[in-house]
């Protein structure tokens, strides 16, 4: 069983199509490989789920269509690096899916790591508190700022509309 299985259907499908592409421009990649040709497309398909990962850190930023434009040509160029008998094969691929991406976006990749991805979590955590804060007093109708701590960050509170008169404002 693939270890791609948590991996989109159609990542996985348009791999295994880039990666029969490269096969049919170099058939010796199967023996360079050293195993059959459903065990190079296993291998190849392995890398899926980063390159979803990525899909989904960027969504947002997607112009075009990711199979497409990452995972098919990703897809082949990990049996190009196994005919070029990369040592760091899978370092190669994560740099090469992040170009990519980078590529479809528009935008710089900066690869994860388990600390980068804590971080980010938190910090959006922390920015959707003080978002809401800060839209739960506007609702209130307040207008003027006042210094508060929220989640342990320093964020400008209104104050109420009859103390913006007070103030001269």
């Amino acid at each position: 069983m693939p270890s791609s299985s948590r991996s989109d259907p159609l990542t996985i499908a348009y791999m295994a199509m880039g990666a029969q592409t490269a096969i049919k421009e170099h058939p010796e990649a199967i023996a360079l490989f050293g195993e059959g040709e459903l065990e190079l497309v296993d291998a190849v398909i392995r890398h899926a789920e980063y390159a979803d990962r990525l899909a989904e850190r960027y969504q947002d930023d997607i112009q075009e269509v990711f199979v497409y434009e990452v995972a098919e040509p990703l897809g082949q160029f990990i049996v190009e690096r196994v005919v070029a008998q990369d040592p760091d094969l899978d370092r190669v691929v994560r740099r090469r899916a992040e170009y990519l991406m980078s590529e479809l976006c528009g935008c710089t990749i900066e690869p994860p790591t388990p600390q980068s991805e804590r971080l980010t979590a938190l910090m959006n955590a922390a920015t959707d508190s003080i978002q809401t804060a800060l839209r739960d007093a506007f609702d209130a109708g307040r207008r003027a700022p006042r210094q508060e701590t929220v989640v342990g960050q320093p964020v400008w509170i209104p104050l109420e509309p009859d103390q913006d008169q007070e103030l001269g404002m």
